[in-house]
């Protein structure tokens, strides 16, 4: 099995697109680092489903944010969502907030 890094070379030669879109996965592996307790978080933008781009200072105002890394496709992550929607309303009258990543599916930018 092909890393990302090696993928990003051999998807040159079926379109620049789907190799920048490898090489952009590169890099970002490369900067992951795992944080310790009382890390600032690191910052992001990211489009939520409703089209508009949330970024970490849409949550500055957030006593604590939890973020939640989910998936679509995932029967564990469905046999969660009522557990994890009453959690989020339970933890929102408490001043958290919430950002939940589907990390599965990205469109490649042209």
């Amino acid at each position: 099995m092909q890393s990302s890094c090696s993928r990003a070379v051999s998807l040159a030669a079926q379109g620049r697109r789907k190799a920048r879109y490898a090489r952009g996965r590169c890099r970002a592996a490369a900067d992951a680092h795992p944080l310790k307790i009382g890390d600032a978080a690191p910052g992001f933008a990211l489009r939520g489903v409703d089209g508009k781009t949330y970024s970490l200072a849409d949550f500055k105002d957030a006593d604590l944010l939890m973020v939640i890394f989910t998936s679509n496709h995932c029967p564990y992550c469905h046999a969660m969502e009522s557990r994890l929607a009453k959690l989020i309303a339970d933890a929102r009258a408490g001043g958290w907030r919430s950002v939940a990543i589907n990390p599965n599916h990205r469109t490649p930018s042209a």
